[in-house]
């Protein structure tokens, strides 16, 4: 059963308070950084397998660091035999794995571009692919392939992903590498490459007041702002301390007085986003309790800046767990060389405060890789996906029905919906520069979660009005009123049928077609996928929770 309690928390508080839960309640999470031991007789035990050894600067760590990402991106491409897919965004990250990877083997990168994307990133993104003489797609989005569209026939995972709300723009630009061994992403160059204004808390914790004030006000000289606002919100982050800002979230979420934030204020532990005004009484209780036992963990790191490398190192890593059934519709293989665990472990080692550039965007690579064009390396801009998401949210198709999060009675609804605080940052359109322990909450991630708990729920597909279906001895016998067309479905065809007008969907059911007869399961699976979505596409199957798009009239 889904945890709801969590999923609001999730939302109001972000993911980072609670790394050992999932979105199931009774179900744990092994945490990025542990494994876990099975012995015969005794209770499994979590054991901290992170094995860093640090090293006291930046120029001690980078050799390891640079060693680490080139052998984690070419053996891959060697390995894999023949060309390999590849995101090109034209940032730091997806272009230093390009051009690694184009001196082990074939590459064909790919680019997503639209109209609200950066055109400069477009732009170093085909320089990128002339540097290094690879083939290079780059694909023209529409205002049909911006985020929250959910078309007909996407996948459902096990958990809440904004993948879920990517699949249109990913099925666009991902389309010409499909079916390759294996494909690059630059993902998780962001967690270990850079951090975030943290470091400057975890000098005010250690007592280094003066060398926290000097480097904050040279980062807001730099961006032309007020440092002292900036520094106010640093300084009173690091005197609570986690456990303090937590315990203030849990006395506003108490006296329902959420506490607005206004301007730049640094990196905290914890702070609500306009998310928590939607929490009903109950709902806000609930939340209060999760954060009170997030402040009474003593597992998590009381240093700010390794809290911080962690918390953004595990949403990292969930993320790409949740698209995993996105990328396996699609037919591509992702691979996340920086986050491999060498990679993780050289980057880590070198201290988050000598990773931190105030003049060179991400110093660890530059040190690390110095051969990689000087042009490149010097780039300070970065482009965003934020200006797409944005711009998709507002005609995101709203689910119909009853919401899982609307109980019958009033006081059991943990969230309230309300509209979409313009200014808000949505998830996974990359960590903020100063990220708030990695995850932004807001009204994209209530879509989300509230999107994949319907279809959790199994109420995903259903027959259409106009279709009836009756069961035989040779199997199930469709008619579709409208036309007096009558269609007999083979038995194998009949069990998929059967467990979506059960179920609400087919997942699961290619491995009980395919192993007991030594078929291929991912064929078994698109094989699926195709008829499923025919019958869509034939009007057969409708999907209930998914409302008309909104067509956007041009002026």
């Amino acid at each position: 059963m889904a945890d709801l309690a969590l999923a609001a928390a999730r939302i109001v508080a972000g993911s980072d308070h609670w790394p050992g839960r999932s979105p199931y309640e009774g179900i744990s999470l092994v945490p990025g950084g542990y494994g876990l031991l099975l012995r015969a007789g005794q209770a499994p035990q979590l054991v901290d397998i992170t094995a860093i050894t640090p090293v006291e600067d930046l120029q001690s760590g980078a050799g390891q660091f640079g060693s680490a990402l080139t052998q984690a991106v070419q053996y891959r491409v060697s390995a894999a035999g023949a060309t390999v897919g590849a995101d090109l965004s034209g940032g730091l990250d997806s272009s230093a794995a390009v051009v690694l990877a184009s001196r082990a083997g074939q590459v064909h990168a790919v680019t997503y571009t639209d109209g609200y994307t950066s055109p400069e990133d477009a732009s170093f993104a085909a320089r990128i692919a002339e540097h290094t003489d690879i083939e290079h797609t780059i694909a023209h989005g529409t205002d049909e392939d911006l985020p929250f569209s959910f078309p007909v026939g996407q996948p459902t995972g096990l958990e809440p992903a904004m993948g879920a709300a990517l699949f249109e723009m990913d099925r666009t630009y991902l389309t010409p590498v499909a079916g390759l061994p294996l494909h690059l992403t630059g993902h998780g160059g962001d967690v270990v490459l850079d951090a975030t204004s943290a470091v400057w808390v975890r000098l005010l914790q250690g007592g280094e007041r003066r060398a926290a004030h000097r480097q904050v006000v040279t980062y807001a000289r730099l961006r032309n702002m007020a440092p002292g606002p900036f520094w106010k919100g640093l300084r009173d982050t690091a005197a609570l301390g986690r456990a303090g800002v937590l315990e203030k979230a849990v006395k506003q979420l108490e006296k329902n007085q959420p506490e607005a934030t206004t301007g730049m204020t640094g990196w905290s532990w914890c702070r609500m986003g306009p998310a928590a005004s939607w929490l009903t009484a109950d709902g806000r209780a609930q939340v209060a309790a999760l954060l009170r036992q997030a402040a009474a963990d003593t597992t998590q790191p009381e240093g700010a800046d390794e809290f911080d490398q962690w918390a953004a190192l595990r949403f990292t890593g969930a993320a790409g767990r949740g698209w995993a059934p996105y990328a396996d519709a699609l037919g591509v293989r992702p691979v996340y060389p920086y986050l491999d665990n060498t990679v993780v472990r050289a980057a880590f080692a070198v201290p988050p405060l000598a990773r931190r550039g105030h003049y060179t965007f991400k110093p660890l690579l530059s040190s690390a890789l110095p051969d990689l064009p000087d042009w490149l390396l010097g780039r300070r801009s970065k482009g965003s996906f934020t200006p797409p998401a944005g711009h998709g949210l507002p005609a995101a198709p709203r689910p119909a029905g009853r919401s899982p999060h609307r109980q019958p009675s009033g006081h059991d609804r943990p969230v309230r919906p309300r509209g979409r605080d313009r200014h808000s940052r949505p998830p996974g359109a990359g960590p903020h520069p100063d990220r708030i322990g990695g995850h932004a909450p807001d009204a994209d991630g209530l879509l989300v979660a509230h999107r994949h708990l319907l279809s959790r729920r199994g109420v995903m597909l259903t027959p259409a009005n106009h279709i009836h279906y009756a069961t035989d001895e040779h199997g199930i016998v469709l008619l579709d009123v409208r036309t007096a067309k009558w269609s007999m479905l083979s038995r194998d065809v009949s069990r998929i049928w059967q467990a979506i007008v059960t179920n609400g969907t087919a997942d699961g059911l290619a491995d009980e077609l395919a192993i007991p007869t030594g078929r291929d399961p991912y064929a078994v699976r698109q094989g699926i996928d195709n008829l499923v979505n025919q019958w869509k596409r034939d009007g057969l199957l409708v999907d209930p929770t998914r409302a008309p798009r909104r067509r956007r009239w041009k002026r």
